[in-house]
């Protein structure tokens, strides 16, 4: 059995060694990398499900009500979680919008649902984009102003009305493409800054008093 001095007499051998075992931890590190991005995806999608399904659930008497839907939150968790998240965050938010198209909103209309996961998916990270591009920001939310947040909610009310908006009206019987889209416009871009900005207020909170 060779020992150590025989390597060493050997540079070929020991260069060859050396460089398998940095393929190998380069490889150990990805397998990692990805599996700890699963489990993040895995984690935002049933947190994110649950939170859904709750906000449903106490406020589906309320859209009865005149003006109900001025505040949509779950638009607000959106770009905070894609904001927080990136692609992992929007792939959450896509899986559940797509869950919840295909077996309670629209069931048997899967054109209609694969349509809406893939506007559910694009609209957090253009908005974002186009954000940005209006006015620079970091990804840390304390250090967004309320110009950063009126930009974000108003880009994501726009984009996500008329993507969401454009599929229902021609793939449903809504005849009403305007009301509509006008309606989402309205509980987006307040749900979105009415949620960026309590959060962003609740951090600033924490961090002053030494929490964070």
């Amino acid at each position: 059995m060779r020992d150590a001095s025989s390597f060493a007499s050997h540079p070929k051998q020991c260069h060859i060694l050396t460089e398998l075992e940095k393929q190998y931890s380069v490889q150990l590190n990805e397998a990692m990398e990805d599996v700890s991005k699963i489990r993040l995806l895995v984690f935002i999608t049933i947190g994110y499900g649950i939170f859904f399904v709750v906000n449903n659930f106490l406020t589906q008497n309320l859209y009865l009500l005149p003006g109900a839907h001025i505040v949509h939150l779950p638009s607000g968790a959106k770009l905070f979680i894609v904001l927080v998240a990136g692609i992992i965050g929007a792939t959450a938010i896509s899986i559940v919008g797509v869950a919840y198209g295909a077996f309670v909103m629209f069931k048997d209309n899967y054109l209609l649902v694969g349509c809406l996961g893939v506007a559910t998916f694009i609209t957090p990270i253009l908005s974002i984009k186009v954000a940005r591009n209006i006015q620079a920001f970091e990804d840390d939310l304390n250090g967004l102003t309320s110009l950063n947040l009126l930009h974000l909610s108003v880009a994501y009310a726009v984009i996500n009305s008329i993507l969401h908006q454009i599929p229902i009206y021609f793939l449903t019987q809504q005849p009403d493409f305007i009301n509509g889209t006008l309606v989402m416009f309205t509980g987006d871009i307040t749900g979105v800054f009415l949620l960026l900005y309590i959060t962003r207020t609740v951090l600033k909170v924490l961090r002053a008093t030494g929490k964070m």
